[in-house]
């Protein structure tokens, strides 16, 4: 601990010494750019060396504080374990000598005369010398304990008052400028069991002028149950017309994402069509891809779980009050959910993200002097954080929180870039472990929950944050127009089994894009 303490003092030395060094560059005949960029910088890192120099000067003095704790302990101890040894020593010999004592003492020459009584006192009065003893010596680990878990809050204490500032390139990485998805899924349903595979191909143009090519594999199984619910009746008669819609359900899903960075359009299709044959005939033969053949820079698993509901009601020409073209639906639906993906690239960097996601919607009829029309209401939101640690060790959250009305065709989206402390970002890797682990967020003070907690506190800032004004959070509002082009879908049932096929084509376009902090 002593050697220990020396270090930390070393390196609070040379942090010092390198201040010194900087401070006494003589910069002020460096003009222009490059000058007024080193001075910047200079004010930037400074504070940040003057940090280390307190931080491990505040090191060594309470690791050498703990380490006078403990050679305090040590000679208590020696203390307790020379008067234990000795008082071991007597107890055995009195458990020596009761062996050898015959019933009646007297009788026995040369054995010193004792009663029972006196030689019984002996014995508790050793026997309590060591209860004390050994009391004394629970007492020193304690006061060890004690002195450790001080020595970790004060050095919790010492921690630099701020994070590290951001680096100067783009925490987020390039922005994208528009995306383009392509999905096809099959569907089969036997009575309540409902499970589907897609096949989702997503082309993303990033403001370097990059594009990702995305390929997903998604195989979902889920449970639906259609409860039967009572036709609608006035004066005996029956106004529905049909039976009301209604189902609950669940499913759960996993996914393999396998990722493509590419210079052009053209090429990023190349790579989209080779990894669809690649996959569809692996999918098909059901032979596995030999490593190395797609060539990827990254690749991707998330495991997602989601809860649905729903009941609707849509009235047919039986209808008294509405008929033809005039009747309009009544409904509601609800879904929510998480998901949890790992990324890991070929340079090493890694990605890990939790996303909670919610969407309603409901529906009625709205009858004014322009006619019959479709109100709808709700919406879907999204919380999405993402942990990204680049090569060299270095965690940055980002986190994003979008959202869109029922009906429109804008999506918001906010985001926030902050550095992790190592100690976060383990403890954000560990939360997101335990909720893909057990599906929910756990007990109270949970990996998950002090995870849920960290997200919470960054989500809550704002522009007029500290740390947004400071520059130690970056923070985005964007505005993205999404339009679906196409979504042909066909359906049919085969005795008890219910098949089905969905084709969609998406895409979103940046329409506007501003940096707060």
């Amino acid at each position: 601990m002593r050697a220990a303490a020396r270090g930390y003092r070393a390196v609070a030395a040379e942090a010092e010494r390198w201040d010194a060094r900087i401070e006494g560059a003589g910069t002020a005949s460096w003009a222009g750019a490059e000058g007024d960029a080193y001075r910047r910088a200079r004010t930037a890192y400074r504070p940040m060396l003057a940090a280390a120099r307190e931080s491990f000067a505040g090191l060594d003095r309470e690791v050498d504080r703990c380490a006078t704790a403990v050679e305090y302990a040590i000679r208590r101890m020696d203390v307790v374990r020379s008067a234990a040894e000795t008082t071991w020593a007597r107890l055995q010999e009195a458990r020596a000598e009761a062996r050898a004592r015959p019933a009646f003492p007297s009788l026995v020459p040369g054995l010193a005369p004792m009663s029972s009584e006196a030689f019984d006192r002996r014995v508790q009065s050793t026997r309590r010398t060591m209860d004390l003893l050994v009391e004394e010596a629970a007492g020193v680990r304690r006061a060890v304990a004690e002195a450790a878990a001080q020595t970790v809050a004060d050095i919790a204490r010492l921690a630099p008052p701020g994070p590290v500032p951001l680096p100067g390139r783009d925490p987020f990485g390039p922005s994208v400028v528009s995306r383009e998805t392509y999905e096809a899924s099959g569907t089969a349903t036997y009575q309540v069991l409902v499970g589907d595979r897609t096949l989702r191909v997503e082309q993303t143009l990033l403001s370097d002028g990059r594009w990702r090519t995305t390929v997903t594999t998604v195989g979902t199984l889920g449970v639906e149950v259609a409860p039967r619910l009572a036709k609608f009746e006035v004066g005996g008669k029956d106004i529905a017309g049909g039976m009301p819609d209604a189902s609950i359900g669940a499913t759960t899903s996993g996914a393999v994402d396998l990722v493509w960075y590419s210079s052009s359009r053209g090429e990023a299709d190349v790579k989209a069509a080779r990894a669809l044959a690649l996959l569809g005939t692996a999918a098909i033969t059901n032979i596995p891809l030999p490593p190395g053949l797609l060539r990827v820079e990254a690749v991707g698993m998330s495991a997602e779980v989601e809860a649905t509901g729903s009941v609707g009601y849509d009235p047919s020409s039986a209808n008294p009050i509405h008929t033809g073209e005039e009747a309009g639906g009544v409904g509601a639906s609800a879904a929510a959910g998480a998901r949890v993906r790992h990324e890991q690239a070929r340079d090493g960097s890694r990605e890990d993200t939790l996303a909670l996601f919610a969407r309603g919607q409901a529906e009625h009829p709205w009858f004014d002097e322009e006619g019959p029309t479709q109100k709808t209401y709700g919406g879907s939101g999204e919380v999405t954080a993402t942990m990204r640690t680049g090569p060299e060790g270095q965690s940055i959250l980002l986190l994003s929180s979008s959202r869109q009305k029922a009906g429109e065709d804008n999506r918001y989206q906010k985001r926030w870039a902050r550095v992790l402390t190592p100690e976060e970002a383990r403890r954000f890797r560990n939360g997101v472990d335990e909720i893909a682990r057990t599906k929910g967020i756990g007990r109270k003070g949970s990996a998950a929950q002090r995870t849920v907690a960290l997200i919470a506190e960054t989500r809550n800032l704002t522009a007029d944050s500290p740390q947004v004004r400071d520059g130690t959070v970056r923070m985005t509002e964007a505005t993205y127009e999404t339009e679906t082009v196409a979504e042909p879908t066909i359906s049919g049932e085969l005795g008890r089994v219910g098949l089905g096929a969905e084709a969609k084509v998406e895409r979103e376009k940046l329409v506007e894009e501003r940096t707060v902090g």
